[in-house]
């Protein structure tokens, strides 16, 4: 459950007197999840999709290398946010209604937090459900034609 209030009270506090300045508007961000130290949730076939999404004009990022400020803004400002299932996709609650949220996911566990606070914001949501392909890299793979992008 995504209680809206709470999530009203979020974007009040952190999106109030935030001077942005790092990211331009409308920008295309593929999450990399590549430096988890954690297999779940992460594509086997990543550097195929940031390569394809880099060809696309995404920004690719990995969201431990940038302050949460620097996230609150990057998601404030995107138009498209592409990234698997983790907690990084929290930061949808500072993106602007109509953002396009492409939310990638293991085919083996249903967890609907991302959709909801979606639809909480006004967000076009979409669920890619990614198939089992179990590597040292990984434990989900998509092929490039799923992101219809």
């Amino acid at each position: 459950n995504v209680d809206k209030d709470i999530l009203k009270s979020i974007r009040n506090v952190f999106l109030k007197n935030n001077n942005f300045n790092k990211f331009k508007k409308n920008e295309n961000i593929f999450i990399d999840r590549s430096d988890s130290i954690f297999n779940h949730n992460k594509l086997i076939n990543n550097l195929e999709i940031i390569e394809y999404l880099k060809g696309k004009g995404f920004l690719i990022v990995k969201l431990s290398e940038l302050s949460f400020n620097d996230q609150i803004e990057l998601f404030n400002k995107a138009k498209i946010i592409i990234g698997s299932h983790g907690a990084g996709l929290t930061n949808i609650l500072f993106c602007e209604p109509y953002t396009q949220i492409i939310e990638i996911g293991n085919p083996s566990f249903d967890c609907y937090v991302f959709k909801n606070i979606s639809n909480i914001q006004n967000l076009n949501y979409s669920f890619i459900k990614a198939r089992s392909a179990i590597s040292e890299f990984g434990d989900m793979k998509i092929d490039i034609k799923d992101l219809k992008i």
